[in-house]
């Protein structure tokens, strides 16, 4: 499956947020229907679906996926303004560089709101630990530009 397309504006929101930031489409991000046999012995293939994922690079140069766009129930969704501003909302520039402040934030917003399913804040919970940190301590500006 070839990667839907998605407005231009999203790619730069999220350049402006952080310019490591950036959408991947993964034709085989989810499992849709997971590969099985019958009782005769005849297999049924694995069935994936694509999504688009976030990423972002640590101050080390490693790529890590943050989370996977995806609908409460694992459906497609499709990338708009929806997540540059959900990428605003989570940013620990916000909070004076404190992680632990954007995520106790983060995490009654998403509650709150929905923003995002229980995996995908599990994963974003252990993907911002291991980053946003670094990144934050590199930086000589403490909001780096990002509008708060």
């Amino acid at each position: 499956m070839e990667a839907p397309s998605y407005p231009d504006t999203v790619d730069e929101g999220l350049r402006a947020i952080r310019p490591t930031l950036r959408l991947v489409w993964n034709p085989k991000a989810v499992i849709d229907r997971p590969g099985r046999f019958d009782a005769s012995g005849h297999s049924a293939e694995v069935k994936y679906g694509g999504r688009f994922e976030m990423w972002d690079t640590d101050p080390q140069g490693h790529d890590y996926r943050v989370f996977i766009v995806r609908n409460q129930d694992n459906s497609f969704k499709a990338p708009d303004q929806w997540i540059v501003d959900l990428m605003l909302e989570i940013n620990p520039a916000r909070f004076g560089g404190s992680v632990v402040k954007m995520l106790e934030h983060r995490e009654k917003r998403a509650k709150d709101t929905l923003l995002m399913n229980q995996t995908d804040l599990d994963e974003y919970d252990d993907a911002v630990a291991s980053s946003w940190a670094e990144y934050i301590t590199t930086l000589k500006v403490p909001s780096a530009g990002i509008p708060a």
